[in-house]
């Protein structure tokens, strides 16, 4: 028998009565191996760790004074090695925390009493916590109770359970604490994951996607940190107590989705507590199964027991630091480390890198979690090539396979981005468009991985939905000093954030080209933000003929002819060009099935056998046809289906048609169809009514929570205007469904607009409740240009239902008032142009209504300035967004009105006749009046040009007058010309005169000098290649004949008699069946047009 005081030696456990202590972080863990010995030498059972602070092993007399820990579910230690455990703290979490000059940390009663003994002279300490400050408040703000209260929680040493809390991996931690103990314990051990503490509702996933392996810390009652932000005060109050969720809904709403997925612990809180009554209420309303969860405190009883065993909650009766000691003692190390997504030592971006250094984690976490690093050899789940053929394009694995085909403008594509220059400070962008299921996917991949792997590029591909930032691309640079290209597949969405990283690039003098790829309505005006970077604009066009024989082959190869493959070469080709006319997703389709799509994607959908797989289905289609994944979580909060039953129950019949992956930003797992185009198709033949479509955008809206971005990015999507008409006529229909997003998002400002816009754009539409709309969203986003733009649209509006004339003209004046506070994006912003100029337009028609048949002075002034005001609106826009249509519309508006009504004309005259040198009085008398008096229109123009030469407005204004006057080129041109720009302005139309005027005079010095000038000139580059100014050719019909002297791709060139050098030819102006035929010396006949970038052959046949 050992005597009193000895040890246990550390080399090996001791036994004794049947504990074992063995080390454990610089203290000693006993492990209970006897309950009924260790019972019967009166050992007390309440759990304990040894010596926390013992370097030597305790003695028998320590053993005998110890507590024992509790034994650990064999769930939660599973669910603990897969990471997937949600810790929620309560008040009690923080107990025995103690500050550096020995205070504890003050829980419930204590914490009131220095709130009663600071505020309230030492009374009302019979009071409970929420009611004295309630009371303190009342007596000396808000402020100043939240800072005694900061105060008396701030400073405070994490406990060892705190301490713990980072040695495991965990889903979420959820607290209503607001001191910093877990913050502090993720500073004195060394974490397994990267700890981010939120306690608002946004910005949720951008703070998650700073980092590598990010874990997220729900505040739920607010931070010290964080005293000031008024909108998420601390949780202390009576008031605050019952307005708990606001600015903090979507945290409650991921705590519930967690909730239904994975096992909460519950430590430092009561079964009382209504955070657990309203879990719990929520989740099992839903009917669905759920995880067990866990509920440690060391006060549990028998019938506390009963109680939650009744709710499924497993009791661990122990302390938070003893349950953390015995959590640390039955989970391993090494699983907890394995199950992380552990980072591979080097990462492939690291080979571009100028010196030989560990990529930070900085880089890590955007190059993981928002774009991927393209090289060969990219991770990935093997596709079989009929899924691919079928349309899954999710993946790279088809491209290092092989399994798609170079389309006709690759190599167009690929020399452009080859050509390109790299210059600091000027960022490329090119674009590439097609109609849904053209291909486009595909083409991107296919193009980042050639230019990656090929060329040995540095390239980024960011996946629909990325989240792009402008910091991580400025470190990679600093670290390659490599021009970095990023290829955004579905990048319409995202134009805003390529604007603002394109412009960080270009400030830091980092070179960088953009590759945009969407749809032509996508993309729609969304792209002038970025016009002036835009380098190229490219179209992926239907099928020709070497692509439909080059796909055929691979077809065959991998054996998906389908219907195609008892038939001959030629057959295969015969039956594909019918279809050729068609979308490549379609052609695939019909011409190995031998069925419309439509008929085979529902047939598909059919044969699904289980009812609930086809709701399932159906509800991935509604919200993957915006090309945006389905959070599992949004899956089980509308249908009850957890990620766990996908896997068992539908994964089978739902294989090759529904397809589940992890999203890295939301750490969710996320569904998706095949292609957003199939489940459109899905979408509008299954729910096959207006009714049944609002029914299930109503049944997903209450499921969603804003603050993941794809549910953020399917909802604004769903409810878009042109959307949402698109989906129902029904203008009560509409407002019910933004009413249920209303609700969903606690009135978000994207929400509100849209309520606005539908009462705008809708016969029978409320007005007045437009502007409240707009009032409150501008409340909750005072800088949104967007708002404020709608706002200005709507006061226009209301002015033409105002019958009172000074009353029109004052709300017109608010809306200028409202337009005043807009900051366009540039001088020449084509939307704040129109709607300025369109105001003064409204009120111009008015005052041409009134004018008096006899002349009036003050009344002729008025609407002289009107004129004045509206022209050189449209001027300013015009003249560098020419095709711009609501610039165009507004313009032939006030043309119209003042050429076509007789009073508007003499009042132009007159005012010319007394004071000529009004240039954009004489440039609206001149449009107005050049269709029906051509010479009278010359005279105005040149008579103000005596006043002012050197208006560029009115020079020219004179040359194109003199064009239309006599087409010939002639010397007299040359000085209004000259005169009407500079090389430098981004006056697009007289660049393209320029170059015109130039050429047909073959003047080749001048015609290249011209060239330079347009090629510099900073306006989108579909504006700089847009056909605009045609020439007459010696044909009848005003055309040119010519020889096709090469051909390339997708573009060649054409020698044209009497030309000064060949014109340039492409696919996009050329139909298809034309283009099949040329080849190279082939006679053809064509129209010749003129763009910024030179002569170009349009309407082409081949010669007879």
């Amino acid at each position: 028998m050992e005597a009193p005081g000895a040890r246990v030696e550390p080399s090996r456990p001791r036994r004794t009565c049947g504990l074992i202590a063995r080390p454990l972080r610089g203290g000693w863990v006993l492990r209970v191996q006897d309950r009924e010995r260790a019972q019967a030498s009166n050992w007390r059972w309440r759990e304990h760790a040894v010596g926390g602070a013992m370097s030597t092993a305790p003695t028998i007399s320590d053993l005998a004074a110890a507590t024992v820990l509790p034994t650990i579910p064999g769930p939660l230690v599973e669910a603990m090695k897969r990471g997937e455990a949600v810790l929620f703290l309560g008040a009690g979490a923080s107990h025995g925390a103690e500050h550096a000059d020995g205070r504890r940390m003050p829980m419930g009663n204590a914490l009131r009493d220095l709130i009663c003994d600071r505020f309230l002279n030492g009374t009302c300490r019979d009071r409970s916590l929420d009611e004295v400050a309630s009371l303190a408040e009342n007596s000396a703000g808000r402020a100043e109770l939240d800072h005694f209260v900061a105060g008396a929680v701030r400073g405070f040493q994490p406990t060892s359970a705190h301490k713990l809390i980072p040695a495991f991996r965990w889903k979420a931690i959820f607290g209503t604490n607001y001191d910093m103990l877990v913050e502090a314990g993720f500073e004195v051990t060394a974490p397994l994951q990267s700890l981010r503490p939120i306690h608002r509702d946004t910005g949720i996933e951008r703070e998650l996607s700073s980092v590598v392996d990010p874990l997220p810390y729900y505040k739920l009652h607010g931070t010290i940190d964080y005293l000031h932000d008024r909108d998420t005060p601390l949780i202390l109050t009576q008031e605050s107590y019952l307005n708990f969720r606001s600015n903090r809904k979507r945290l409650f709403g991921r705590l519930e989705d967690l909730a239904r997925e994975l096992p909460l612990v519950f430590v430092g809180t009561r079964l009382a507590d209504h955070h657990i009554r309203e879990i719990l209420q929520a989740v099992d309303a839903d009917g669905g199964t759920r995880p067990t969860y866990f509920f440690v405190s060391p006060d549990i009883n028998e019938y506390d027991a009963a109680l939650l065993g009744k709710r499924r909650m497993t009791p661990i009766k122990a302390t938070f630091q003893d349950f953390m000691a015995a959590l640390d003692g039955a989970v391993d190390p090494l699983a907890r480390r394995l199950q992380g997504a552990v980072a591979p030592a080097t990462h492939s971006v690291e080979r571009h890198f100028r010196r030989t250094v560990p990529c930070p984690d900085s880089i890590r976490a955007f190059l993981t979690d928002n774009v991927e690093h393209v090289h060969a050899g990219l991770p990935g789940t093997p596709l079989p090539a009929e899924l691919f053929f079928k349309g899954e394009s999710g993946s790279w694995d088809p491209i290092e396979r092989g399994y798609d085909i170079e389309r006709q403008i690759y190599a167009t594509v690929m020399l452009r981005l080859l050509d390109l220059p790299d210059v600091p400070g000027e960022p490329n962008i090119i674009c590439v468009r097609g109609v849904a299921g053209a291909g486009k996917s595909v083409f991107a991949r296919r193009i980042a991985y050639d230019l990656a792997v090929k060329h040995d590029r540095l390239v980024l591909f960011g996946r629909p939905g990325v989240h792009l930032r402008a910091d991580p691309l400025l470190d990679l640079h600093g670290l390659t000093g490599l021009p970095v290209t990023l290829v955004v597949d579905q990048a319409a969405d995202q134009l805003r954030s390529v604007e603002e990283v394109a412009s960080r690039l270009a400030a830091a003098g980092v070179p960088a080209t953009f590759m945009l790829f969407d749809t032509h309505a996508s993309f729609g005006s969304g792209l002038e933000p970025v016009a002036s970077m835009i380098r190229a604009d490219f179209e992926l066009r239907n099928l020709n003929h070497r692509e439909i024989r080059d796909i055929l082959v691979k077809l065959e190869l991998h054996r998906a002819l389908g219907l195609l493959e008892p038939l001959g070469p030629d057959e295969r080709i015969a039956t594909f060009e019918k279809l050729a006319d068609r979308q490549l997703l379609v052609a695939l389709y019909e011409a190995t099935h031998g069925k419309p799509l439509e008929e085979l994607i529902v047939d598909e959908y059919h044969r699904i056998v289980l009812s609930e797989a086809q709701e399932l289905y159906l509800l991935v289609c509604t919200l993957n046809r915006f090309s945006v994944p389905v959070r599992a979580g949004l899956i089980q909060r509308v249908m009850g289906v957890r990620f766990t039953d996908f896997e068992k129950r539908f994964l089978g019949p739902l294989a090759g048609v529904v397809f589940a992956e992890l999203d890295p930003r939301s750490r969710d797992y996320a569904y998706r169809a095949r292609h957003p185009h199939i489940a459109e198709i899905v979408f509008r033949r299954v729910l096959d009514t207006q009714t049944k479509q609002s029914e299930q955008y109503i049944r997903i809206l209450e499921g969603m929570n804003p603050s993941y971005a794809s549910d953020n990015a399917a909802m604004r999507k769903m409810l878009a205007a042109r959307n949402l008409k698109d989906l129902s006529g029904n203008l009560a229909e509409r407002r019910r469904i933004l009413k249920v997003a209303e609700r969903v998002t606690d009135g978000d400002a994207f929400i509100l607009q849209q309520q606005a816009i539908l009462e705008m754009n809708s016969h029978g539409g409320d007005l007045d409740y437009a502007a409240e709309r707009l009032e409150k969203a501008i409340g909750l986003q005072p800088r949104d240009t967007s708002l404020k733009h709608t706002q200005a649209t709507l006061l226009a509006r209301k002015a033409q239902q105002v019958k009172d004339p000074l009353a029109r003209r004052a709300v017109r004046n608010r809306a200028r008032s409202v337009l005043s506070e807009i900051k366009p994006r540039s001088a020449n912003d084509p939307y704040f142009l129109a709607t300025k100029a369109g105001l003064a337009i409204d009120d111009l028609e008015d005052a041409l209504k009134a004018m008096p048949k006899s002349s009036e002075a003050p009344a002729e002034q008025g609407v002289i300035r009107l004129v004045e005001d509206a022209e050189r609106a449209l001027e300013q826009g015009l003249s560098s967004a020419p095709e711009f249509e609501s610039l165009t519309r507004e313009a032939f508006r006030l043309w119209k009105l003042m050429g076509e009504r007789e009073k508007g004309v003499k009042l132009l005259e007159r005012t010319l006749a007394q004071q000529p040198h009004l240039e954009f009085v004489t440039a609206t008398y001149a449009r107005a009046v050049a269709d029906r008096d051509l010479p009278a229109a010359l005279a105005a123009v040149r008579r103000c040009l005596t006043e002012k030469p050197q208006s560029k407005l009115l020079n020219q204004l004179l040359f194109e007058l003199m064009v239309r006057e006599a087409d010939d080129h002639r010397d007299a041109l040359l000085g209004p010309m000259r005169r009407a720009f500079t090389s430098e302005d981004a006056n697009v139309i007289m660049h393209v005169h320029a170059i015109r005027h130039h050429f047909m005079r073959r003047e080749r010095e001048e015609f290249e000098a011209a060239m330079r000038a347009a090629a510099r000139c900073s306006v989108s580059w579909s504006e700089l290649e847009r056909p605009r100014l045609p020439v007459g050719g010696p044909l009848p019909d005003g055309r040119f004949p010519g020889t096709v002297a090469k051909l390339s791709g997708s573009h060649g060139f054409v020698a044209v008699p009497g030309l000064m050098q060949q014109v340039f030819i492409h696919a996009d102006h050329v139909s298809e069946e034309c283009w099949d035929a040329l080849r190279q010396g082939m006679r053809i006949e064509s129209r010749v047009f003129f763009n910024a970038r030179g002569p170009l052959a349009r309407e082409v046949t081949l010669e007879a």
